[in-house]
């Protein structure tokens, strides 16, 4: 038994060497084959638009069509323009049954009917505690 474990660690020639040996020379060596993984979850985009004439509501449209997310941004336009665009655009959601948020005064944010918008309607604890006045001040939020 210790020979076999002085031939284990190395420390002993074993005179079975040879048949070992030769039997990882006879296992084959040969390449493993890999497979390119198949994803069959849908790819999602979301766009974003800086249209700077009222033409590019219709590439916008087109974006919605293919059922991609389309953040709009208006700076580039004036003020008419960008209501004209918006009420094209929110025609165009309102008729494929799509949802419209309104991110800011100059974005909006324009989805197909399978993607919800959901925007975060009240203010975090953290952010209602503290108060911009020289610096921060953190107030009691639960009114003790």
């Amino acid at each position: 038994m210790l020979n076999s474990v002085m031939t284990f660690f190395g420390f002993c020639d074993d005179e079975d060497e040879a048949p070992t040996s030769a039997l990882l020379q006879q296992t084959p060596q040969s390449t493993p084959t890999i497979h390119p993984m198949q994803h069959d979850a849908p790819k999602f985009e979301i766009r974003i638009a800086f249209p700077k004439t009222y033409d590019d509501s219709v590439n916008i449209a087109t974006h919605l069509q293919q059922h991609r997310a389309v953040l709009v941004h208006l700076k580039y336009l004036d003020p008419s323009t960008s209501k004209r665009l918006i009420d094209f655009l929110c025609g165009t959601v309102y008729a494929m049954s799509g949802n419209m948020k309104k991110v800011s005064d100059q974005m909006f944010i324009f989805s197909a009917k399978n993607t919800l918008i959901e925007m975060a309607e009240d203010i975090t604890d953290i952010e209602r505690a503290t108060q911009e006045y020289e610096g921060y001040k953190i107030e009691n939020v639960a009114g003790l």
